[in-house]
């Protein structure tokens, strides 16, 4: 299997994209992106050489999500993780535009009540921010809780769906 970069600047970001045949793998940006880039990519494909792409389609559809010009993405995607952690973002992906869910919310759609924390965990490991929407998980108590890519840019993208109790 092929393992396809590339990345684009967006409003002082630089985001990294990873994808391979099946789909969308990576997507992140924050401080520490290449390290956090690099243990991704050395945990999940440690003997793939990587190769350039425009990804032109996928640069194109985050663009337009940050310029609030599109609610949701149509990208295939291929999720690396556990099952639970999978089982946690395919969840976390069917909270709508410009709505909101809490950890404990998310613990109990996938039957595991209980599993707060873990949920939480998982989330924190997504892979694919803002296309597994995870900026619209909160903390129980109303809480902005954290952000892999910083409580900036999840208020950012909290006030771009017009949720502006975070401004």
């Amino acid at each position: 299997m092929r393992l396809y970069v590339s990345t684009c600047k967006w409003g002082g970001y630089e985001f990294y994209f990873a994808k391979t045949e099946i789909g969308l793998a990576f997507l992140s940006t924050h401080e520490r992106i290449k390290e956090e880039f690099s243990a991704w990519k050395n945990k999940y494909f440690p003997d793939h050489t990587l190769q350039y792409d425009e990804m032109i389609n996928e640069k194109k559809q985050v663009d337009e999500y940050l310029k609030g010009k599109r609610q949701t993405f149509r990208l295939p995607l291929a999720l690396y993780g556990t099952d639970f952690e999978r089982s946690v973002w395919q969840t976390v992906r069917t909270i709508p535009y410009g709505q909101l869910a809490t950890y404990s919310d998310i613990a109990r759609k996938i039957n595991k009540p209980q599993a707060v924390r873990a949920v939480a965990n998982a989330i924190g490991k997504n892979p694919i921010l803002f296309v597994i929407p995870c900026h619209r998980v909160i903390r129980k108590d109303g809480d902005l809780g954290g952000f892999r890519a910083g409580t900036e840019l999840k208020k950012h993208l909290l006030r771009l769906e017009n949720i502006s109790r975070f401004s």
